[in-house]
């Protein structure tokens, strides 16, 4: 498996060119989502190479599924991040781990945006209203693909009638129907090409046919051993059948691998999954992980807003949880500690980055976990929510990081008089 025109080159290039952009501009977004504003849309969608669907005159972000993937992507290899400034926030990148990324060899580059989309990007966010359970049914059309002699390279229909069905090769493509933006996704990679319809009135994106390429051949073994539907609905493995349908360059490298995997009792890593697909040379390194600042010491600044009319700013020693974070919330604004909590720290209600009350059934916890095991910087925003009934959603911006000694907790700025949380 070399690099070649199979490859989507044009992929890692767009990618880097979106990264130019932000660096260009420190880009402004959008108050209410912290998307990429329309007028910014625009201007990067044009510098792009061309892509399905068109861009629409007023679009937002997630109107744009190329530019809403790469945004969370390059946000997952922590290549930007929203930083923010009084009410704006704006987008700001990483010049070192840029640079790193675009040292990286093509096949290097286009593994590590692969991987990022695979194992990391939270998909909830790419759906765009279409529904996670859909799309978490991969691994029972990906084992099609290897149990069954399905064509590649040739337009397959969805439509039962026709002479060249997809669904005759097995009900589970059905699922296919309802991918949404994801039909585009898998195309940008390369897996496969499709001819979409799009009804203008309620902006549904129909499948009406798809042709898996070459590509996808060689991945779909990896993309299936490493595929994880979702912590609530486990990891699917590959058992003897699949490993001995895996193409022959791939098969004893892989064996190998799996046998010493399982004698860990661990999933194996993207990385470790498609490297026997490449020559030695060509896939030598990928963007290495981010390295989280931890365990600094000081004090952090935050200020904790219900509304623009009352708001608080707390200090608090880095070394404290984020329990006591909660708690010293709760007494700022004089609240009774009485019901559940969650840190969201993407800012989203009820999203996955979240740490939890400890009376709460899942973790990871808030009592378990000291602001400085979190990697937190300045202008950086998430949300505190405060019992699950009425919703208190208290906003958090840090505002300060203070390296040095550390000082007790103290409220430091205060506006607005406290609400009645009965009323």
């Amino acid at each position: 498996m070399i690099t070649t025109a199979d490859y989507p080159i044009k992929l890692s290039k767009d990618f880097i060119t979106f990264l130019n952009y932000i660096a260009s501009k420190g880009m402004k977004l959008t108050k209410t989502r912290g998307y990429i504003t329309r007028k910014d849309l625009q201007a990067i969608y044009v510098q792009l190479s061309p892509h399905k669907p068109a861009i629409l005159e007023k679009a937002n972000q997630d109107d744009v599924p190329y530019v809403h993937l790469l945004y969370y992507i390059a946000m997952e290899l922590r290549l930007i991040r929203k930083v923010a400034s009084k009410s704006i926030s704006r987008l700001m990148i990483d010049e070192e781990r840029v640079t790193a990324f675009k040292e990286l060899k093509e096949a290097e580059k286009y593994v590590t945006l692969l991987e990022a989309f695979w194992t990391k990007v939270d998909w909830n966010e790419l759906t765009k209203g279409y529904s996670r359970r859909y799309v978490s049914m991969v691994d029972f059309w990906l084992e099609e693909l290897i149990e069954k002699d399905i064509p590649y390279g040739t337009w397959l229909y969805t439509a039962e009638n026709h002479s060249c069905s997809l669904i005759t090769y097995g009900e589970t493509f059905e699922q296919l129907l309802d991918y949404g933006y994801f039909l585009y996704y898998f195309e940008y990679f390369g897996l496969w090409e499709v001819q979409v319809t799009v009804q203008e009135s309620t902006t549904i994106h129909e499948l009406q046919r798809v042709k898996f390429n070459p590509l996808l051949k060689k991945l779909r073994l990896p993309l299936l051993y490493t595929w994880c539907p979702g912590e609530d609905e486990g990891l699917t493995g590959l058992d003897s059948f699949f490993m001995e349908m895996l193409i022959p360059e791939y098969h004893n490298e892989i064996n190998v691998k799996k046998e010493a995997i399982e004698q860990e009792e661990r999933t194996p890593s993207f990385i470790e999954a498609v490297k026997p697909l490449f020559p030695k040379d060509e896939l030598e390194n990928t963007l290495p992980s981010y390295e989280y600042k931890l365990g600094i010491t000081g004090n952090c600044i935050f200020k904790v807003m219900l509304h623009n009319n009352c708001w608080r700013k707390l200090r608090l020693p880095l070394s404290v949880s984020l329990e006591n974070l909660h708690d010293f919330i709760q007494y700022a604004f004089d609240f009774d500690d009485d019901h559940l909590y969650s840190f969201f720290m993407d800012g989203k209600k009820f999203s996955k980055h979240a740490y939890n009350s400890r009376m709460d059934f899942t973790g990871p916890y808030a009592h378990q976990t000291s602001l400085n095991q979190l990697d937190l910087f300045e202008g950086q925003k998430f949300l505190y929510l405060f019992d699950f009934g009425d919703e208190w959603e208290f906003y958090i911006t840090i505002e300060a990081i203070q390296e040095g000694n550390e000082e007790k907790e103290s409220i430091i700025e205060m506006k607005g008089e406290s609400p009645d949380q009965y009323d």
